[in-house]
């Protein structure tokens, strides 16, 4: 992009929350409200975005002709330590929760055993035949 004859703006956001359609802090605040321990595999720093936000910062860019040619990070207000992050969920949903500190190689490996059963039940259920849909919306 950068190298095109086009005018262009990169905005990148990190982790955005606050529509139905997120899929990082909606998951978490399910987890929550049904559990009350949190495996806590690390504690990098997250900064998600509110959607609130980063739409501002998309009119922002489109608003600006200083924007043009520039790449932006659009992260949210402070960097959070994840442990953090989940404190905070937590409050949000009205619970308390206990981090469980899990070692980065067990974690790593419930990850992957996490991915070979989302990828079988994926193919268990593309198998199955799709609902007819009326001739209107085809």
């Amino acid at each position: 992009v950068q190298a095109s004859p086009l005018e262009w703006t990169l905005l990148r956001p990190t982790m955005i929350y606050g529509t139905i359609r997120d899929r990082n802090i909606s998951r978490l605040l399910r987890f929550l409200t049904r559990w009350p321990l949190f495996p806590l595999c690390g504690n990098a720093l997250w900064q998600p975005v509110h959607v609130d936000d980063l739409a501002a910062g998309v009119v922002a860019a489109l608003d600006s002709r200083r924007a043009v040619g520039h790449a932006y990070d659009l992260a949210g207000a402070q960097p959070l330590r994840f442990a953090d992050l989940v404190r905070t969920a937590a409050r949000a949903v009205g619970r308390t929760v206990h981090l469980v500190p899990v070692p980065l190689q067990a974690g790593l490996l419930a990850a992957r055993l996490t991915r070979v059963v989302m990828n079988s039940e994926s193919a268990l259920t593309t198998e199955m035949p799709t609902p007819c849909r009326p001739p209107d919306t085809l």
